[in-house]
């Protein structure tokens, strides 16, 4: 309502210059009779703010013109009516200035200004507003009926090309002749487009944001349609909701403790795959994608407007998950064979806990029998229970084996070499990741040797063992 208040108040971006250029009628009494009568508010195109208003936002307005009950020459009386301006009426006379044929108008939503009268013929009707101290000018644009009100061209067909290699074949009824005209959202005149002189017009992808009009001729009719908006739909760029249980530490990072699920929804992206780590995780287009494992996660798609562009996240959501303690027996006690992530310990026998036994490793006291596990909090303050374990016997040494038992990577034959094993034939060899994962496991030949070829580069940790006995267990890098 405020912005077509100022419609009748406030003044244009259009040049001072372009009121000078006027397709007016040469004299007074040829103007006001052609003024005369009802003409039809179509738009106005503005600087403050800068914007087009048209009859679908506001509604119609209508000017009237009639003689003046003066009787002079340059006489004319006016009222402008419409449901979203007050009324305004007067009598004004045509004045001859240097910048071309003014009217003063003086409005009960302000004090007197000029509008300068820039096109006037049968059927239109353009003036520019002259009080150019505060804003800026205005431009209105009316019209009015005329004696071929039977040719009604109007434009039909899709009026939004969202995307640079699209098009929208726009038409109109058939006529003798046709002659396309297109005006920019903040231009007052429409400009002819060279060449487009047939019944159908190809809106492009520079047409977006434009207004397109038919003049078309009927026998001795020239009538102009009205204008079409060509628009576009435009999206949000891809972004990320997260739902579940987590928590973001202060670098970031997505924290998930165990037994917790951090989900990952997609929005504004189409045909899309997740990735953790430059590696595809889940089904394509699920959503939300479940994550349980540490890692950087994106996802990549394409537009869901313009599909032929691909679209991305853009950046990588760091995700840590906390691990869940491991334990297994240890020569004469019991240990957490994944520490190196975990502040505190307690170790609970037959479901209470053991005074004093916060360390990673419990040794066993006499003979204890039951079941033992551990709880652990790590630094993100993730609490974690280890797998029960069930111990039939403690306190059993380490088979005879010496205590230099050892772990020895050949980095270029990627072989892992046991040493000090009297009987390599009763040990196994396990290999756990950082994570607390068992990625391999044999039982030692006479040789003791491992192949390690199929392994990623990482740290892991070799646990040799003969039974329950733990013979060793060391950090082993492998190398590529």
């Amino acid at each position: 309502m405020k912005k077509l208040t100022y419609l009748l108040v406030v003044l244009s971006l259009l040049p001072f210059n372009t009121m000078r250029a006027q397709d007016v009628p040469g004299t007074a009494e040829e103007i006001i009779a052609l003024l005369n009568g009802e003409w039809h508010w179509q738009y106005s195109v503005g600087s403050f703010p800068m914007d087009t208003f048209t009859t679908e936002e506001y509604g119609p307005g209508t000017f009237t013109f009639s003689p003046s009950a003066s009787g002079t020459a340059d006489s004319v009386n006016y009222s402008f009516t419409s449901a979203a301006v007050p009324f305004s009426s007067g009598t004004t006379a045509l004045q001859n200035t240097p910048e071309g044929w003014t009217i003063m108008l003086n409005m009960e939503i302000g004090s007197g200004f000029f509008w300068y009268l820039n096109r006037l013929n049968n059927t239109e009707l353009l003036f520019l507003d002259g009080a150019m101290a505060v804003d800026g000018p205005y431009a209105h644009y009316f019209t009015r009926p005329s004696a071929c009100d039977q040719v009604n061209p109007t434009i039909t067909g899709n009026l939004l090309v969202n995307c640079p290699y699209e098009t929208s074949t726009l038409s109109t009824q058939t006529f003798d002749s046709y002659q396309w005209y297109r005006r920019g959202y903040f231009d007052a005149v429409a400009q002819p487009i060279a060449g487009a002189t047939g019944q159908t017009y190809t809106a492009t992808f520079d047409d977006v944001l434009y207004y397109l009009s038919v003049e078309v001729t009927q026998d001795t009719c020239t009538v102009t349609s009205p204008e079409v908006l060509i628009d576009q739909l435009i999206g949000l760029p891809p972004y990320v909701a997260n739902g579940g249980n987590f928590t973001i530490d202060p670098n970031g990072n997505a924290i998930i403790c165990p037994g917790d699920t951090l989900l990952l929804t997609a929005y504004s992206i189409a045909q899309f795959q997740w990735y953790n780590n430059g590696e595809p995780v889940g089904t394509l287009n699920q959503n939300p994608l479940p994550v349980t494992e540490s890692g950087n996660y994106t996802v990549v798609g394409v537009d869901p407007i313009c599909p032929l562009y691909p679209a991305s996240l853009g950046l990588e959501i760091p995700v840590i998950a906390g691990f869940t303690p491991l334990i297994a027996l240890a020569n004469s006690g019991i240990e957490v064979i994944n520490p190196y992530t975990f502040n505190t310990y307690q170790w609970y026998f037959n479901g209470a806990p053991i005074a004093g036994a916060n360390s990673y490793y419990y040794e066993f006291q006499g003979i204890e029998i039951g079941t033992f596990w551990v709880v652990t909090t790590d630094v993100h303050g993730c609490t974690a229970q280890s797998a029960p374990l069930d111990v039939t016997g403690t306190g059993i040494e380490n088979g005879g084996h010496r205590n230099e038992v050892a772990c020895m990577v050949n980095a270029e034959s990627k072989t892992l070499f046991i040493t000090g094993l009297q009987n390599p034939d009763a040990c196994t060899a396990a290999l756990y990741d950082t994570n607390g994962r068992l990625v391999l496991q044999t039982a030692l030949q006479e040789n003791a040797v491992l192949h390690l070829g199929q392994l990623p580069a990482g740290i892991y940790i070799c646990r040799i063992h003969n039974g329950i006995n733990v013979l060793a267990q060391q950090r082993i890098a492998l190398l590529r």
